[in-house]
């Protein structure tokens, strides 16, 4: 069974008490219901009163949904993830007997849910300076759709015309009144990168240096030292030892032997990232023996698998040790931080959760102190990126997307957020293809099955794990990655309502065009031309020109078969 927006009806609220998960702390429920409603459908504003259970509902069409909202179907942006929610689509389509109700709490995420299709859509979100247990919960049966969404202090309702990109976009400046938004990455910040995660916890400082004339031959700029340079052992064998950040004799060697790698990569042109698990510890480390009481809750994470404990991040001994430990990190001549395994503090204690995304702000301005151009991304793994860390980031990343349309859309779900010009990383491009093991990328074949499409004309920074020479696929699309400059286009936001997917940057006059669809297509539609412009149309890869087209209209359509992925450029003639 299809939705459409036709359906929903009018808009009630209505006011009950609940018992949140987290800590068992009572709040107010407003139930957003979306009745079925046969009759020409029209949007209410809602007001509740103190003494009323059911609100009282006026008429107030919104400017951008008086035309008909008949017929289409439905998608859901959620921002929130689920527990366990490794590889969890942000976007997915309202279906018969959906059933999907998720916290804000221990894993993080963006508080913002969102319904739309081509008639027009409503979303919801919390514009908080401070994380809470924001609830939501969508479902649907017998074609009408409901939306609760509880638990919070600043729920607000958004109408809009578009897709998610649209309300995400409003969450993201509003947000950037509170102070929280993205900070501006330094130029370094966009070259390709290259981490050690292809090997795992199993390298050592000969296995880098042994890819380095392959790394300049690709235009890589940028190595990150991943998981294993710190704690002890190797593979199967590593112990991170987190919290006391050791450097692992049995990988590096010790301390003088991290500055020495990272001093020869910087010497041969490199920046050096350094991978870490800020504001935590294990249990059995030095750190959590000396104090004890700094801890508090293990992390909930994605998969489950972590040992790590919080730190107390209220404590100004916390925080002492937080810089110190900065300090000493950037001291082996860092670059820049990837921060990993980072979620969200479990307390039922705004100044808890205000302390824990202050410790990530203190990195990032620690740094910079040192070094004005240090750059920082943190991965929550597996999902949607923590808004309330967007102070101590100049690097979003697309944190372990599970398959190319993952990349797809994450990559236009950070081109909404991010207002303060942080630079985008694609996590790693080997993750087109899934879950990808260090077997798989010593399979035969494997590396010509990369999807660069689905990268790097969406503005991508290009981040791989190689471990081996991939051959000239690679080398074409690292090439294509240099000349081109997509991350520094502007996005022109293409809405998504089911089928083929849509993307377009613009660079001046020129338009680039990525087009993605499972099934076989003969046409496509070029929007954004310039009325009167003759155009050269070209596939991006091979350069090949397929068409040239006298644009009558800002909107053109295309007749041309392709299945999968089909990039073009369309430049004006002289």
């Amino acid at each position: 069974m299809s939705y459409d927006v036709a359906a929903f009806g009018i808009i009630r609220l209505q006011k009950a008490t609940q018992e949140v998960t987290m800590r068992t702390q009572r709040t107010t429920l407003w139930t957003v219901l979306m009745l079925g409603f046969a009759a020409a459908p029209h949007w209410a504003a809602c007001g509740v009163s103190d003494d009323s259970e059911v609100a009282t509902c006026r008429d107030l069409p919104s400017p951008l949904l008086q035309a008909s909202l008949a017929g289409g179907e439905v998608w859901v942006f959620n921002g929130i993830p689920k527990p366990m929610g490794w590889g969890e689509d942000l976007v997915y389509p309202v279906v018969d007997g959906l059933d999907d109700e998720r916290q804000m709490c221990g894993l993080g995420g963006i508080p913002v849910v969102a319904l739309w299709n081509r008639s027009g859509g409503v979303a919801f979100f919390n514009v908080s300076d401070v994380s809470e247990p924001f609830h939501v919960r969508v479902s649907a049966e017998g074609g009408s759709v409901e939306i609760e969404a509880w638990g919070a202090s600043r729920i607000e309702r958004y109408d809009f015309q578009g897709d998610f990109f649209v309300p995400l976009r409003e969450y993201a400046t509003r947000m950037a009144t509170l102070g929280i938004t993205t900070r501006s990455a330094p130029p370094w910040a966009f070259d390709p990168v290259w981490e050690t995660y292809g090997f795992e916890e199993d390298f050592t400082a000969d296995d880098i240096l042994s890819l380095v004339p392959l790394l300049h031959e690709l235009g890589i700029g940028v190595i990150t030292l991943d998981s294993g340079w710190y704690g002890r052992g190797r593979g199967s064998d590593w112990d991170s030892q987190t919290g006391d950040f050791h450097v692992n004799p049995d990988v590096i060697g010790d301390d003088q032997a991290l500055r020495s790698l990272i001093s020869t990569l910087q010497q041969d042109g490199f920046r050096v990232r350094l991978w870490w698990v800020p504001g935590v510890a294990e249990l059995g480390t030095e750190l959590a023996e000396e104090h004890p009481e700094w801890l508090l809750d293990p992390v909930v994470s994605s998969t489950g698998d972590t040992q790590d404990i919080y730190l107390d991040p209220r404590l100004p001994a916390v925080r002492a040790w937080n810089q110190n430990l900065v300090e000493r990190l950037l001291g082996y001549g860092a670059d820049g931080f990837k921060q990993d395994d980072v979620y969200q503090i479990l307390s039922d204690d705004p100044e808890a959760h205000r302390a824990y995304a202050a410790l990530f702000q203190d990195i990032l301005e620690t740094a910079q102190a040192l070094k004005p151009d240090f750059a920082i991304n943190t991965c929550n793994c597996g999902l949607g990126q923590n808004v309330y860390h967007f102070p101590g980031e100049n690097q979003l990343i697309t944190s372990d997307p599970v398959g190319s349309r993952q990349f797809r859309i994450r990559a236009k779900v950070y081109r909404a957020l991010n207002l303060g010009g942080a630079a985008l990383l694609g996590d790693h491009v080997e993750l087109t293809q899934g879950d990808v093991s260090p077997e798989d990328l010593r399979t035969p074949g494997f590396y010509d099955t990369v999807d660069f499409a689905s990268v790097v004309p969406l503005g991508l920074v290009l981040q791989t794990k190689l471990h081996a020479d991939p051959g000239a696929h690679y080398r074409t699309w690292f090439t294509l990655y240099r000349d081109r400059q997509f991350p520094f286009m502007e996005w022109v936001n293409i809405p998504y309502y089911g089928g083929m997917e849509t993307y377009l940057m613009r660079d001046g006059s020129t338009l680039y065009y990525s087009f993605f669809s499972d099934r076989a297509e003969n046409t496509v539609t070029l929007t954004h031309l310039t009325p009167g412009t003759l155009y050269s149309l070209r596939r991006l890869v091979t350069g090949q020109e397929i068409a040239q087209l006298n644009a009558a209209s800002d909107t053109e359509e295309l007749s041309v078969e392709f299945t999968g992925s089909l990039l073009l450029e369309a430049q004006p003639m002289p």
